[in-house]
């Protein structure tokens, strides 16, 4: 029954991405920087290629490098290169304004399907109760928040954002 259950699904956002590239006519990497980084000013967020450079961080995992791979063959899903300073201007351009239609933003942070505690700390300081349109739904420290982790290989991100307090 639609609305019981939920997964979630990165090759549903390698999906969205080609959606885009076809809704946007042209490629999703550069849709992306025309209509999203470069007007919110994220300069240091790059799509499509791996970042480069003194200030890119190796990926590690169990102690030891990673070795970098193209981000290109994820286009919708995994990626984003990005730093936290941007990641925090992109989720508040989000959430006050600045990106979509506050009916659009209302959208995307409505539980449409239940997380089933997918993204849910052990400790009760993170619970997700539900998922919207990219963003899970519930608590962060026992305060209402909208948050996505993700990883690559040798890389973990979290953003989120509690809006009592307009923090991200």
């Amino acid at each position: 029954e639609p609305g019981t259950r939920w997964l979630y699904s990165s090759p549903g956002y390698l999906l969205v991405g080609l959606i885009v590239e076809r809704a946007g006519g042209q490629p999703y990497p550069d849709f992306l920087t025309e209509r999203i980084l470069s007007p919110l000013g994220l300069a240091s967020t790059t799509t499509g290629a791996t970042a480069a450079g003194p200030v890119m961080a190796r990926g590690h995992r169990n102690g030891q490098p990673v070795p970098s791979w193209d981000l290109s063959a994820m286009a919708g899903t995994g990626d984003i290169c990005s730093t936290a300073g941007d990641l925090a201007r992109y989720t508040t351009a989000l959430h006050s304004g600045g990106l979509l239609t506050a009916s659009s933003v209302r959208l995307m942070c409505t539980p449409h399907a239940p997380a089933g505690g997918g993204q849910s700390a052990g400790d009760g300081w993170l619970v997700s109760d539900g998922y919207g349109y990219g963003h899970y739904i519930g608590t962060i420290g026992g305060q209402a928040a909208y948050f996505h982790p993700g990883d690559n290989p040798g890389y973990l991100s979290f953003v989120g954002w509690i809006p009592g307090d307009a923090v991200s």
